[in-house]
């Protein structure tokens, strides 16, 4: 392995251990325990040493550690080690390309029957998304796991159950179908079917993300009114930090209540409109999490924005509502009364697609959402390029950092030119599509059956002709 790949897989182990219950003096006694070399002739205090380096990504060639031990690593922290196996495939820095057709030599599956994983034979650097596809055979199931952060379950041929092993909870997915659900329950899937099942399985672990579910639930083992260690990290580290106290504190209110509360009155006015689509924005903390995260990587303050307003063609009347102060009621996801119509003034104000906000109209569900694929409803915006069809979902994950979308140029078409904080990954379905990333020698072509995965703070552009693609993005911390 190279030292980037032991880098990028300390900083893997890293983040579970803060996300975890673990203390490093427990993982260096079942290392002595399991009589696993050189740990077995290691003492405890080395041990712990070593692990704390190792998750700093401070041990480039950790010699005699090679990768026959990382089994030994995995069962210490308390994990599957086929999660990891992503990690240590090499890393592009802008952007990573792939296809679902070909298995790379050497690929391990996960536990199971019937199962085969295709491993990508190479991951887009700092990124905390996994990405994986699986090959199950009639009746073929995976074993019931568990892990940190989001899953994505995107059905492209075939047939798929999800269970959920404590509750009892199952769903049938079809091809163009997905689940996203919080991974720290308990879950497998099976092919019900008599043919062969294809699926992209994304897990997003958010390592670098202070508003993680895991670390919300921490402060309620905190009886002494401390911020556990995690936070206290988080808050002390200033070049990391995205988040402000007293947005942990409306995010853990939010955990606590659920998602957004919705008045009944407006859940009759969409169920009696004719397109079932909402005219205000329902999901207002993940709104506010996304220009938040927005006007960070620009450097913007409320007040930066509401000059930014001042040279965009809007109505006059949402012009002079455009305060700071309605600014940083938005960031906070205090009630603004955000209209559909409003949507694409806003884009243009933070300088943003206004696709990435036609998203959090619809409602946020805790712990699991699925989405049909003819469930899907039209963007609908005066921003929308011609030739280019957005299929928006009726619903999304709350405090989760994943957006899907499905993408159709039915004849010639191509997006706006633009970008955001995070990472995207693009999955051809039908046809072939080009994506231009600034940084990038030549543009990529994405056939079907074929992915990219990038670094969607550079700008970019797709374009292309009778082509359809599964999109995804990752609203990561730091990238």
């Amino acid at each position: 392995m190279r030292d980037e790949n032991w880098q990028r897989l300390g900083s893997f182990f890293g983040g579970w251990f803060v996300r975890s219950d673990l203390e490093h003096r427990i993982i260096a006694r079942k290392l002595i325990q399991q009589g696993a070399s050189p740990w077995s002739h290691w003492d405890e205090a080395k041990i712990v040493h070593w692990l704390e380096r190792f998750e700093r990504g401070e041990i480039k060639r950790p010699a005699p550690i090679g990768k026959p031990q990382i089994p030994n690593l995995a069962d210490s922290y308390g994990f599957p080690v086929y999660l990891a196996d992503p990690f240590l495939v090499p890393g592009e820095p802008t952007a990573a390309c792939g296809s679902y057709r070909a298995v790379p030599a050497g690929n391990p599956s996960p536990p199971g029957v019937g199962i085969r994983a295709i491993i990508p034979g190479q991951r887009l650097d700092k990124s905390d998304a996994s990405i994986v596809f699986v090959q199950l055979a009639p009746n073929g199931y995976t074993e019931p796991h568990e892990h940190p952060g989001d899953e994505l379950v995107f059905v492209i041929e075939g047939e798929l159950e999800l269970c959920f092993e404590h509750t009892g909870v199952r769903t049938r997915l079809s091809a163009g179908d997905y689940i996203v659900f919080y991974a720290e329950r308990l879950h497998y899937g099976r092919n019900p079917s008599t043919k062969d099942t294809l699926v992209l399985v994304l897990r997003f672990f958010q390592f670098r993300s202070p508003s993680w579910r895991s670390v919300i639930r921490a402060s309620r083992r905190n009886e002494g009114g401390q911020y556990p260690e995690a936070w206290r990290r988080i808050l002390n580290d200033s070049e990391h930090r995205i988040m402000l106290e007293d947005e942990i504190t409306w995010l853990v209110s939010l955990d606590r209540l659920g998602a957004c509360r919705i008045p009944p009155e407006t859940i009759d006015a969409v169920a009696s409109q004719a397109d079932h689509r909402p005219r205000e924005v329902l999901d207002r903390f993940g709104l506010a999490r996304l220009l938040r995260r927005v006007a960070a990587s620009e450097g913007w303050k409320p007040a930066d924005l509401a000059r930014n307003a001042a040279g965009v063609r809007m109505p006059q009347e949402f012009k002079e509502r455009l305060t700071r102060d309605l600014v940083a009621d938005l960031h906070h996801g205090r009630p603004c009364g955000i209209k559909e119509d409003d949507l694409d003034s806003l884009a243009q104000v933070y300088h943003v697609s206004a696709m990435l906000l036609f998203d959090y109209l619809f409602p946020a569900e805790r712990g699991a959402i699925v989405v049909r694929r003819g469930e899907l409803v039209p963007m609908k915006s005066s921003l929308l390029p011609d030739g280019v069809e957005y299929g928006i979902p009726p619903r999304r994950l709350a405090i989760s950092d994943i957006a899907a979308f499905q993408l159709a140029m039915p004849g010639s078409g191509r997006t706006h030119e633009n970008h955001h904080p995070g990472t995207e990954l693009c999955v051809a379905l039908h046809g072939q599509i080009t994506v231009t990333i600034e940084g990038e020698k030549d543009p990529i072509k994405v056939q079907h059956g074929q992915y990219v995965h990038f670094d969607s703070s550079k700008r970019h552009q797709v374009e292309g002709k009778n082509a359809e693609a599964f999109v995804v993005r990752f609203y990561e911390a730091d990238v």
